[in-house]
């Protein structure tokens, strides 16, 4: 009987990233899904049967005749498919930005784990004590890239990121205000159409992220052919550290 080979720690680690990112990937091609639903019964695309019916009273369980109620039922399967369908869409929208930001902060957390020497085979979170069944994000932050060829453009998917967190931020502070001046309202409603891009721009930095998790096991899957690259050296066994 051959015994199965046992897998290294970093392919498993490896994976645990993809399956992050393959998440966050199907609520983003659900995201246009939804959006094509609210488009497709817009009222501003869409001709407006105006034919009319009546309802007509139940005369029998009632002591007197009312008159027959007036409907337009285009009109009506318009107003409630977009309403059932911008709920769809909020729903998913709000689902596709926390898997972009496990995806990205996991893709982070896991690149300080190796530079850390740790030998972690999954990405780690800890559950929302408020809200059980979600988890809280890690750092995003990554700091020893200097050599990674495409730390430039890691730094900058990183700043569009931020400057959309930071947005959302700023919205949410003036919306908890009792009163707003016209300008205050309108400072508003910018940071928060700035703050819609969070979940494409967290998707965005995590493929960047992966790539570069890549980059920082190069030491380690090939040892003899490279050089420690911006990291310690791995000790064996090593345990997950805290970097939060």
């Amino acid at each position: 009987m051959t015994t199965k080979p046992v897998r290294p720690w970093y392919e498993d680690l490896t994976d645990s990233v993809t399956a992050l990112r393959d998440a966050a990937y199907e609520y983003k091609v659900a995201q246009r899904s939804a959006k094509s639903l609210c488009d497709s019964v817009s009222f501003e695309r869409r001709r407006v049967q105006e034919g009319r019916i009546h309802a007509l009273p139940q005369t029998a369980r009632t002591e007197w005749v009312r008159k027959p109620q007036t409907r337009v039922p285009h009109e009506t399967a318009l107003f409630d498919l977009a309403k059932a369908y911008g709920q769809l869409a909020g729903n998913i929208n709000g689902a596709f930005e926390q898997a972009a930001l496990l995806f990205a902060s996991g893709a982070c957390w896991a690149i300080t784990q190796v530079q850390h020497g740790a030998t972690p085979d999954r990405v780690q979170f800890e559950r929302d004590p408020q809200e059980t069944s979600q988890l809280l994000p890690r750092a995003f932050e990554i700091v020893g890239l200097d050599r990674y060829s495409e730390s430039p453009k890691l730094a900058a998917a990183y700043e569009r990121f931020a400057a959309c967190r930071y947005a959302a931020e700023i919205g949410d502070d003036l919306a908890d205000r009792d009163y707003l001046a016209d300008h205050e309202a309108s400072a508003m409603h910018d940071a928060f159409a700035h703050a819609e891009d969070t979940g494409a721009a967290a998707y965005a930095y995590g493929l960047l992220a992966e790539r570069a998790l890549n980059f920082a096991l190069l030491p380690i899957r090939h040892p003899a052919r490279t050089t420690p690259v911006d990291s310690p050296a791995i000790p064996p066994q090593a345990r997950p550290v805290d970097t939060e």
